[in-house]
């Protein structure tokens, strides 16, 4: 365990600026690299594989700008840019200065402050401090001061628990006074609220309104029409309760409907400046999910705010990407007992967005597991996924891994190539004849050896190549390792070797050599995958089910499993 290094920024440009500067992760891109350590764009989004750390780093990041001294075990340094002067603080404040509370007397000299709950369950902010503490704490560096005072103010975290809760009906009171919760807020903001339609709009085809008519209460409704008028919709005569009758409730409307709203009209709504999300895709749909991005990235670029999520969806990155081209990506995993952390270049993000083939390919979802494994064509890669998925009822799978496949062998390395650089340790499996083809150069990229390693194992390579041609393409392709005589034993070992660095070639020839002993008669090609699960069965309790075994492709994979999850594996960039 480790406590925060903190660290006071004061910001030279904007004086109202208040924002996440800089972290500093605990983990590097290896454990044998140096921790991590980033500069925080207005938008960090954090991805990476399931119990990865993604939310404990928001956990983290709240506690600290609340003003708590928690233990840490992930972020090593938080550092928060402050606004230039204790007077722009002073001014940030006001939105939430309030009169003294029922029952409760303002001592000479000082102020009260009061941040309403945006959530059911979230504790109301009230203080009463001294006027002159931010601009005295600010000259003196009092920076837990500050923290516990001011950045706690504008500091919210939105998770799973709490999404749904943000546009339940909230209470009314004195519409003079300061509103007291986020409905109240919206049905005095016509701006904010006309924001959040113009969302609904486009993603629903429905009109956002606050609906006050039930007296004590304000309730959010999407209409099939937009109110006529501010009267329309805001007064409680029978015209706008006639208006608020014919638009359903939100809550009787679907998860992803309420999520995506309350998310959107939180962050339009609020003033926070640090605002933490939670895998905020959960119940989107992906257009959804990519339009949630782009309005958050947006209000936080135009804010500019720090806007850090946690998430597992690809289509909410590629929505945050379009508000934010810029925007920081940081790739979280967690295999062994050993964590890693690893900054992400957005234009490698945009390749994978961008080219054909890595598009079609689905590559980007890669960022998400732990794992992938890229083959040659769709019969391989269904096939492996499910000699996987019977390895994995038994215990022994790849652990959250995608399969993926390319369109021939030749592009195999551009799939592979771009993941690792991303950080996702991403196998290449070939058939192995490939070994022996004039087109072969593009794998040696998978194969970070220096270039007199190299240069031997390209030898060896040559040698064995030598031989395979020899005996003959068709002959290495139906036999594998066992066309060979004399070269067998050095073939084995280089297809070791390349399978050290995440480059694996079949030893029995191709996919429709695996598992001969359950093919009771020839098949073609095209008809061999179907064959294939047709003889393997689907039903476990059936007696012919095939589960798993130790040897043949069984093997294979186990080989696979050990590479993936090795922290220290090669072929990785660092």
């Amino acid at each position: 365990m480790m406590i925060y290094a903190s660290r006071i920024v004061w910001e030279n440009q904007m004086q109202d600026t208040l924002r996440i500067g800089r972290l500093r992760f605990a983990a590097g891109s290896a454990p044998s690299q140096p921790p991590l350590e980033i500069e925080c764009p207005n938008v960090t989004i954090l991805v990476g594989p399931n119990s990865a750390g993604k939310s404990q780093t928001l956990r983290e990041i709240e506690a600290h700008c609340s003003g708590l001294e928690a233990p840490s075990a992930l972020l090593e340094k938080i550092e928060i840019t402050m606004p230039q002067d204790g007077e722009a603080v002073d001014r940030m404040m006001k939105i939430y200065q309030t009169e003294s509370p029922q029952g409760q007397v303002m001592q000479p000299g000082n102020i009260w402050f009061f941040r309403p709950r945006s959530r059911n369950n979230e504790q109301e902010l009230r203080i009463q401090i001294p006027k002159t503490s931010f601009v005295d704490w600010h000259n003196n560096g009092n920076f837990d001061a500050l923290r516990k005072y001011f950045v706690r103010f504008f500091t919210t975290r939105l998770d799973g628990r709490t999404r749904f809760e943000l546009i339940d009906p909230k209470p009314t009171g004195d519409l003079e006074k300061a509103p007291e919760n986020l409905l109240w807020h919206l049905f005095m903001s016509k701006p904010i609220r006309e924001a959040v339609r113009k969302f609904t709009e486009q993603a629903f085809g429905k009109f956002f309104v606050v609906d006050p008519t039930a007296m004590t209460t304000f309730r959010v409704r999407l209409s099939n029409r937009a109110p006529a008028n501010e009267t329309e919709e805001q007064a409680v005569d029978d015209n706008a309760r006639r208006f608020h009758g014919d638009a359903p409730v939100i809550q009787s409307l679907g998860d992803g409907v309420q999520t995506s709203v309350g998310l959107v009209a939180a962050v339009l709504a609020l003033p926070d400046r640090i605002i933490l999300i939670d895998e905020p895709e959960a119940f989107l749909h992906p257009t959804l999910a990519r339009r949630v991005g782009k309005v958050l990235a947006k209000a936080a670029r135009d804010r500019d705010a720090s806007l850090i999520i946690a998430s597992h969806s690809s289509e909410l990155l590629l929505g945050c990407m379009q508000s934010e081209p810029n925007l920081r990506i940081v790739r979280l995993t967690y295999t062994g007992g050993l964590a890693s952390a690893r900054s992400l270049d957005p234009a490698e993000i945009r390749q994978l967005m961008n080219d054909p083939l890595l598009r079609s390919a689905h590559s980007l979802r890669a960022l998400f597991h732990r794992g992938a494994i890229v083959c040659e064509a769709d019969a391989d890669r269904a096939f492996y996924e499910e000699i996987n998925s019977r390895m994995s009822a038994a215990e022994r799978g790849i652990e959250d891994c995608i399969f993926m496949n390319a369109q021939n062998w030749q592009t195999i390395p551009r799939l592979v190539e771009p993941l690792r650089r991303l950080g996702v340790p991403a196998l290449a499996i070939f058939d192995f004849d490939v070994l022996m083809s004039e087109e072969f150069g593009p794998i040696w990229s998978l194969v970070n050896l220096d270039v007199a390693d190299l240069h031997i194992m390209q030898n060896e390579r040559a040698l064995i190549k030598a031989a395979m041609e020899n005996i003959g393409r068709d002959n290495c392709k139906k036999l594998g390792v066992n066309a060979l005589d004399i070269d067998k034993i050095d073939a084995i070992t280089l297809l070791k070797k390349f399978a050290s660095f995440g480059i694996m070639f079949v030893p029995v020839g191709e996919l429709e050599c695996w598992l001969k002993s359950q093919m009771q008669e020839q098949v073609s090609k095209k008809n061999w995958l179907f064959a294939m699960f047709e003889a393997m069965g689907a039903d476990p309790d059936d007696a012919f089910y095939v589960n798993a075994g130790d040897d043949d492709v069984w093997e294979f994979i186990e080989t696979a499993r050990l590479w993936i999850d090795d922290p220290e594996r090669r072929g990785m960039p660092h």
